[in-house]
């Protein structure tokens, strides 16, 4: 929040100011400002419903959240919880941060795994996350596509996990496009 207000007061003195891949912690500024950015919100609806889909929109859902704090973990994960609660057939059985790293994801679902849970879907919020669900799964012996796995980002690992039938999805977060956009605002 105060790299926001003084990015504003930035803004205020004439400077052109570009976010990039983050929306600000405020809705309005006072000078030249773009903001160049996925909409988080749509992105997690998107993958849950592409994921419920899969799963006949019934099923014990499992999401991995960013970073607490983090806007896209917000919004993402406020988007999944969103379609689950529309599908009265879809359980949220967990919904636990593994802060953006593959490590974090494994170490959670092998735990879940472990205790007996029977999941039908995970819904990560990134592509790293996801990928580290899919190491879980692997070692605790599944085979590719028993657990729907859904990603964010269109990330090289993601495709070749597509590829490989052990991702069911990512919802791609177009950086290329993002910079190029970023650049022209410039």
């Amino acid at each position: 929040a105060a790299a926001t207000a003084a990015a504003n007061d930035t803004a205020k003195a004439g400077v052109p100011l570009i976010f990039i891949n983050r929306l600000p912690a405020i809705d309005r500024f006072d000078g030249k400002v773009s903001i160049v950015a996925c909409n988080d919100l749509v992105a997690g609806r998107l993958q849950m419903r592409l994921a419920g889909a899969k799963i006949n929109n019934t099923g014990n859902v499992v999401i991995l959240r960013g970073e607490d704090g983090h806007p896209a973990a917000r919004d993402r994960t406020a988007g999944a919880k969103e379609i689950i609660a529309a599908k009265p057939g879809l359980k949220l059985i967990h919904n636990e941060t593994g802060g953006w790293k593959r490590a974090d994801a494994e170490r959670l679902v092998s735990g879940w795994l472990a205790a007996g849970e029977h999941i039908d879907a995970i819904v990560a919020n990134n592509d790293d996350m996801a990928l580290g669900a899919i190491d879980a799964l692997q070692k605790a012996g599944y085979k590719p596509g028993q657990v729907v796995v859904a990603g964010v980002d269109g990330t090289p690992g993601a495709l070749d996990a597509i590829r490989s039938n052990w991702l069911s999805m990512s919802v791609l977060q177009n950086a290329k496009a993002q910079a190029q956009v970023a650049f022209d605002d410039a």
